[in-house]
């Protein structure tokens, strides 16, 4: 339920275009949830529409390290 109220609290910042409220946002539901890939993916989107290009790719950096790496590793452990 937690993990709910801060993806909606993320969608309310990429609405209304509000990145340092979406930051918080964002650091407050990966702590929850790490491996969670559409809180990356808004937070991207957050940074991507202010312009913040280098701050966007770094987020989709981490959502490859975190969440595809995490899917990798489960993936590796069932084929052995």
């Amino acid at each position: 339920m937690i993990l709910l109220f801060g993806l909606a609290r993320l969608g309310a910042c990429k609405k209304w275009g509000n990145v340092t409220l979406g930051f918080l946002c964002f650091d407050q539901t990966i702590q929850l949830h790490v491996s969670c890939a559409i809180a990356y993916i808004l937070m991207a989107d957050i940074f991507w529409a202010s312009g913040m290009l280098e701050d966007a790719k770094n987020v989709e950096g981490m959502r490859k390290k975190y969440v595809l790496g995490n899917n990798m590793s489960s993936l590796k452990a069932e084929v052995k």
